[in-house]
């Protein structure tokens, strides 16, 4: 290969490189935004419960204590499967 050919390659793979470099950013740029629209969603959907929750009269107190403690009891119930799953 001549010096020519050599700087031809060279543009050629970089130009190649920040092609794909731009395409993954653009990539990655919108999963990001499907990403924070989803959590949005679910935000909003979950603060509508519990304003419909909280003027219905029920104590959010008491069932976000039994949401916790739930989770806990689920915790600890899924130990020895989770620790199968990852081999630990």
């Amino acid at each position: 290969m001549t010096l020519r050919h050599d700087k031809r390659w060279a543009n050629e793979t970089k130009s190649g490189f920040a092609g794909y470099m731009q395409v993954t950013q653009q990539q990655h740029r919108i999963a990001l935004i499907h990403l924070f629209r989803g959590v949005a969603k679910f935000s909003a959907v979950v603060t509508v419960v519990l304003v419909i929750l909280s003027l219905g009269g029920v104590n959010l107190t008491a069932a976000f204590a039994g949401i916790g403690i739930g989770g806990v009891a689920l915790a600890f119930a899924a130990q020895k499967t989770l620790e199968n799953v990852f081999g630990t």
